[in-house]
């Protein structure tokens, strides 16, 4: 059986939108190491967005 990817989303449930909006998402392939990290910024709208990759457990 092969594993697949895994992504985790991490969301602040009381931002000033009233709604839930994720601030990172977090993913990792099958073996559990961290490929890829995406994290948000928030204003009146989305400010920004930062996406670093990572091999081997590095940032690229």
């Amino acid at each position: 059986m092969q594993a697949t990817e895994r992504v985790e989303f991490l969301n602040d449930p009381q931002n000033f939108t009233g709604y839930s909006q994720v601030i990172r998402e977090t993913h990792r392939d099958g073996s559990g190491e961290l490929t890829k990290e995406v994290t948000y910024t928030f204003g009146l709208d989305e400010l920004s967005q930062t996406t670093v990759t990572f091999e081997n457990g590095e940032a690229s």
